[in-house]
């Protein structure tokens, strides 16, 4: 290790009264950690927040997600990620309550306590020091496998939530999932899991699609749905039905395949039943051979005679 990357200096709170320190500015990842260390209560003490006696402990932070995005100028989401991210390098442990965010810091201790000339904190022996740093080190470990299985199970449930949705249109039975789990996995991380279910949807619309093979779709045939909108759910926009009045003519639009009861009829004075555009248009022929059916300015323009507005 390079000589100048050991040991540890010290940062005293008042840095943040200096001038360097500009509160007016939007603070970077490590001047927000910078913060959150200079932050830490340096001894276990009560506070009241929020009409509440909260115990905040030594080496902890204790606010709220917008005091942070208002110390360090951020969005609420940003601060919310980059807890996040501290939390999977496991430098902090987080507990919300309805009060607050308590964050604690890994290593307080180790890395803030008073130290002799050889970096052990006063009062502690070497054997004292080597206790707690295993301490520490096993204390940590488990949180992290529980972190990695926590991502693994995520992982598993959504990849199962997937292969649910598809193994049918593929003709595969549900206890075949482990043979194809890596192939959900590998478009996954390839796309992302949100354009991989993006794409599941639309693949499911598409009726006409020639991708008969599991294996074929998520390895490169998925790609194929990734464009902003599908052809097939343009075409589904565009297929609204219409319908006639089977008594006046009168045009009514609808994406209903069929109309409901409460729709089905008109309120003009025949009270029509609506009936799909073919049908009106048939009994119109059937009725005059030689006539075509109105047309909808025809419709209009009869209407306007009825009631007097027709300069005809």
């Amino acid at each position: 290790m390079n000589k100048d990357k050991r040991g540890w200096i010290r940062l005293h709170r008042k840095l943040r009264d200096h001038w360097l320190w500009d509160n007016k500015e939007v603070k970077s990842k490590f001047e927000a950690w910078i913060d959150i260390l200079m932050m830490a209560s340096h001894e276990d003490r009560s506070v009241y927040m929020k009409e509440q006696l909260v115990v905040i402990k030594r080496g902890e932070v204790c606010c709220s997600l917008n005091t942070f995005a208002k110390r360090w100028k951020w969005s609420t989401g940003k601060v919310r990620r980059f807890i996040s991210v501290l939390k999977t390098d496991t430098m902090v442990v987080q507990q919300t309550t309805r009060v607050a965010t308590h964050l604690s810091i890994c290593n307080y201790d180790t890395y803030q306590g008073e130290r002799h000339a050889d970096g052990t904190p006063n009062g502690m022996s070497n054997e004292t020091q080597t206790k707690r740093e295993r301490y520490t080190e096993n204390t940590l470990e488990p949180l992290k496998e529980l972190q990695k299985k926590e991502k693994k199970e995520k992982s598993s449930s959504v990849y199962f939530d997937i292969w649910k949705r598809t193994h049918n249109r593929f003709g595969l039975s549900e206890m075949s999932y482990s043979g194809y789990r890596h192939h959900i996995d590998l478009a996954c991380k390839r796309i992302g899991v949100d354009k991989v279910l993006l794409c599941v949807d639309r693949f499911l619309k598409d009726k006409t699609s020639e991708i008969k093979q599991m294996r074929y779709f998520f390895e490169g045939g998925i790609d194929q749905y990734l464009v902003v909108q599908s052809t097939i759910e343009k075409t589904q926009e565009q297929k609204e039905k219409v319908y006639h009045c089977y008594e006046c003519g009168f045009k009514k639009v609808s994406k209903e395949e069929k109309l409901p009861d409460d729709q089905r009829f008109h309120n003009c004075d025949m009270e029509g039943e609506f009936v799909p555009e073919w049908e009106y248009k048939a009994k119109i022929v059937k009725q005059n051979p030689q006539s075509k059916a109105p047309s909808e300015s025809d419709n209009i323009n009869k209407v306007m005679q009825e009631i007097g507005w027709s300069n005809g």
